[in-house]
């Protein structure tokens, strides 16, 4: 009961308001190896997040919001792993950044849709990533394809050096998400 409580209120608080503290956010990627598709998670430290507005609805905060992530801030708990990453895939990107703007957002209740353009490798891709609201914490995700920002040069690049690891399956799609508390 006290959970329907607290979700009416926040719900409430959405109509009238939110705002966001960008040093809250935390953001992650998924990638996956192996033919049961085993999750390799990851993420990039430092992001720098630009958004219009700090406080209104969720329109008016995530509307045009953007993040600038530099390539060299990856975190991946395996050593070996960041050590591929950095080494065999990400130094062959054409831009050492990937920009995230989220050029529309779609509002439901505790639930929508925002409609982000992903860049990276000097091309852009809109990427929909759904996002949920509950108990006063935004949580979105998307997929993307890495086939979709000519990157199969930097990808046959890791399945030199992960081939035999990953067990021949190195796969394209990679989940994308961020959380952040609305207050």
């Amino acid at each position: 009961m006290k959970k329907m409580i607290l979700g009416v209120f926040v719900a409430m608080g959405l109509c009238f308001g939110a705002s966001v503290d960008s040093s809250k956010i935390e953001m992650y990627w998924v990638g996956y190896k192996l033919a049961n598709k085993t999750p390799v998670k990851g993420s990039f430290s430092n992001a720098n997040y630009k958004f219009k507005k700090t406080q209104g609805n969720l329109k008016e905060i995530f509307e045009g919001a953007s993040a600038k992530i530099a390539l060299k801030n990856l975190n991946v708990a395996n050593p070996e792993a960041k050590k591929n990453l950095s080494e065999a895939f990400f130094s062959k990107f054409a831009s050492p950044e990937i920009s995230v703007k989220i050029i529309q957002v779609m509002e439901g209740e505790n639930q929508g849709t925002f409609l982000a353009k992903v860049s990276m490798n000097k091309k852009s891709v809109l990427v929909p990533m759904q996002y949920t609201i509950t108990e006063g914490k935004l949580e979105a995700k998307g997929v993307l394809d890495l086939l979709s920002f000519k990157l199969e040069g930097a990808l046959q690049s890791l399945i030199k050096v992960c081939g035999t690891l990953h067990q021949g399956y190195t796969w394209t799609q990679v989940e994308i998400g961020f959380s952040t508390p609305l207050q």
